[in-house]
């Protein structure tokens, strides 16, 4: 149930027009002309669900536009029988993974992504989408929230290593001099073949315990890698634009974000500070974070600016 069953101010403006209403600026209305009951009815259906978005700061008239336009017409789409059962899969997959490790090694501090599955989702629809649109390597920058469930789910990391580290073993090979680092600290960086013209590469860095430290470094990598990549301000084409190839993910407890760019997480007024576009979304509707990672894609990918998803869940 939503927190205000009424707002005063919508309340007196519905109160004071009568008759018909000129529907035109509603461009997936899909008609003219409608009474103010079905106008009010139509935007409590698309902005006062389980995902909306914040837009009122952003600069340009276009951007504001181009959000409620894609917003309204990504509402309507739904998901295929396939596109279900690989979403399925990927939210019981990281639910019996952390099953498990609370069966199996009880006392062992693994930050876990319970309550937070959907989160599986965002990023293997962050993959794909990126993919599809010409990026081919993405940075992450990523604390322990749900860090091993990402790492064994999505990105190839062996099982096993993780298993060493929690019986307190080392992760490198017996005899080795070496010491290793936490169970939480655990990377990776793999290539993911998904359907695209070209693989992704993937890398999520070292996270220290002083969890805001990774930022720089992730956006610092992302550039250099840019620079290799010789994309954006970097190469010699007068189209290119930066996150042409590379992007950067800078994910919070709470908050998440991409360099070039955007965040998954808590926002407040950080949005407005940096001008960039916040979709709020329910944790608990799984598909509904599949459309908020849409629209985040599909926006920065336009705009080539951050823009901040809000993963509304507990844990």
């Amino acid at each position: 149930q939503p927190v205000v069953d009424h707002v005063p101010e919508i309340d007196l403006v519905t109160g004071a027009l009568q008759g018909q209403l000129n529907t035109s600026g509603l461009r997936h209305f899909g008609k003219d002309q409608a009474s103010v009951e079905e106008v009010v009815s139509y935007l409590d259906g698309a902005y006062c669900g389980p995902i909306s978005v914040e837009t009122g700061h952003l600069s340009t008239l276009q951007e504001r536009e181009w959000l409620a336009d894609r917003f309204e017409e990504l509402r309507k789409q739904t998901f295929s029988a396939e596109e279900k059962r690989r979403l399925a899969a990927i939210m019981l997959e990281s639910q019996e993974f952390d099953h498990f490790l609370a069966t199996k090694f009880a006392t062992v501090k693994r930050y876990g992504g319970e309550g937070a599955e959907s989160m599986m989702g965002f990023f293997d629809e962050l993959f794909h989408q990126s993919a599809r649109s010409g990026v081919t390597d993405i940075i992450i920058g990523m604390p322990h929230r749900g860090r091993l469930n990402l790492l064994a789910g999505l990105l190839k990391c062996p099982p096993e290593v993780m298993f060493r580290k929690m019986r307190g073993q080392s992760e490198f090979p017996a005899g080795s001099p070496a010491a290793g680092d936490v169970l939480s600290h655990l990377t990776s960086s793999v290539h993911l073949e998904l359907g695209a013209a070209h693989p992704l590469h993937v890398t999520m860095l070292p996270n220290p315990s002083h969890l805001e430290a990774i930022n720089p470094v992730t956006q610092g990598k992302a550039r250099a890698r840019q620079q290799l990549c010789q994309e954006g301000d970097y190469s010699l084409e007068e189209s290119a634009r930066p996150g042409d190839k590379v992007i950067c993910l800078q994910v919070r407890h709470g908050d998440p974000r991409l360099g070039g760019g955007w965040v998954l997480g808590v926002c407040g007024s950080q949005c407005k500070m940096v001008d960039c576009a916040v979709v709020h979304v329910n944790g608990d509707d799984a598909e509904e974070v599949l459309r908020a990672t849409r629209l985040a894609v599909d926006y920065q990918r336009c705009f080539r600016k951050d823009v901040i998803v809000d993963l509304i869940c507990y844990r």
